[in-house]
């Protein structure tokens, strides 16, 4: 009876270790547009019914004024408070149209439109313009305040208005507003200025693409 031998059978060859591809994670959105722009439109509403109520507010006050007909300082204070008023309301409509600006250019930033940029820039010029010219309104229409309580004749054993210490604080009022309202937009340019924002807003998209027409997608 024939033996047959037994082959022995050679291990299989094990395939070459494949190392892993590094899988680059999907770069994080920056959380500042999210931050500022929805500081922007909470200020742009506040802005528009402020600035909406300032215009608005010349009759409230005259009916304020007539409750208090016949007091000394009164026919004076109307008119001081009506030439106020035409002297301020072109600020008031410019404000007005700044808000509406600064609700435009928040929604941008919060969609990432890349043109938020130019609109929170033209806001930010003009804001600093209007703080100005609001800022020597103001102090131009505190000395005449000033000037028209010292000329009110004061109650016998009354001492007279001292418009000294009163105009010390409206110089430092107004310079106090000027800081306050000018550092917004100023902190605003500086932030758009810097080159790494610059490029991460000109990688937004502009707009969404539109759907194909049916006759496209089949073409």
């Amino acid at each position: 009876m024939p033996i047959s031998a037994e082959v022995p059978q050679s291990a299989p060859a094990s395939a070459p270790p494949v190392s892993p591809v590094p899988v680059t994670p999907p770069p994080v959105p920056s959380a500042w547009p999210a931050v500022i722009g929805g500081v922007a439109v909470g200020l742009g509403v506040l802005g528009i019914l402020l600035h909406a109520f300032a215009l608005a507010s010349k009759r409230l006050l005259e009916s304020l004024m007539g409750l208090f007909a016949g007091i000394p300082g009164i026919e004076e204070s109307t008119q001081l408070i009506d030439a106020s008023y035409h002297l301020l309301w072109p600020t008031y409509v410019v404000g007005l149209g700044l808000a509406v600006l600064l609700l435009v250019f928040g929604m941008r930033l919060l969609n990432r439109n890349p043109r938020a940029r130019a609109v929170g820039v033209l806001w930010a010029w003009g804001k600093i313009v209007l703080t100005v010219v609001e800022t020597v309104l103001g102090v131009y229409l505190q000395r005449a305040n000033v000037q028209m309580l010292s000329d009110i004749p004061t109650a016998p054993g009354m001492p007279a208005f001292s418009g000294g210490w009163f105009e010390f604080t409206t110089y430092l009022g107004s310079c106090f507003n000027l800081l306050l309202y000018a550092a917004p937009p100023v902190a605003l340019l500086i932030w758009f200025a810097r080159p790494r924002i610059i490029t991460e807003m000109s990688g937004w998209r502009r707009s969404a693409p539109l759907p194909a027409a049916p006759s496209e997608r089949h073409g």
